[in-house]
């Protein structure tokens, strides 16, 4: 097996198209499930505390410089807590595939397609993964450079085209009373 090593920028496109994934598809319904009214406040809460979170990370992993995960759980445990890590990140990576390709062909057959099987629609997101492994990973990491900026710069434009009707009294419920 032969390996290549990804840029910095190939790299910053695969997790930006992941996260956008999430964030478009699922993370509204399920905030607005969960949370309600209260969704933005939940937002600004999580928020702080992720940030909270990475500061402590940065200050943990400034004495492993150009080290991953696996290098400081190897450094931390050897190799079989290099190896246990390993597992749980296949395991997790599998297991977050498995439910977005799901989630996204429900959200398919709810709107573009009613009378579709759910079983088709994974089936040909996995055909279409299985044709394009064969050309490599090369390719798909090229063609994703090509993807993410026009996915950006359409948000952008979304973003832009909406935000005449955000209405900032209607984040917070306190908010109103000064709108008075």
């Amino acid at each position: 097996m032969n390996y290549s090593k990804i840029g910095s920028i190939e790299a910053i496109c695969l997790i930006v198209i992941a996260v956008l994934n999430q964030l478009i598809l699922n993370l509204p319904k399920n905030l607005l499930d969960s949370c309600g009214s209260s969704t933005p406040l939940n937002i600004v809460l999580v928020s702080i505390l992720a940030l909270i979170f990475l500061y402590f990370v940065i200050k943990l992993f400034k004495n492993f410089s150009n080290s991953d995960i696996l290098d400081v759980s190897e450094f931390l445990g050897g190799k079989i807590l290099k190896t246990i890590i390993g597992i749980l990140f296949i395991c997790y990576f599998i297991i977050l595939c498995s439910t977005q390709i799901r989630n996204f062909c429900e959200i398919l057959k709810l709107v573009y397609f009613p009378k579709a099987s759910i079983a088709f629609l994974i089936g040909i997101f996995l055909l279409v993964g299985i044709i394009a492994s064969k050309f490599g990973f090369g390719t798909i990491i090229k063609s994703n450079l090509i993807v993410v900026p026009i996915v950006m710069i359409n948000l952008l434009i979304a973003f832009f085209w909406v935000s005449s009707r955000f209405v900032p009294e209607r984040i917070f419920p306190f908010f109103r009373i000064w709108s008075k």
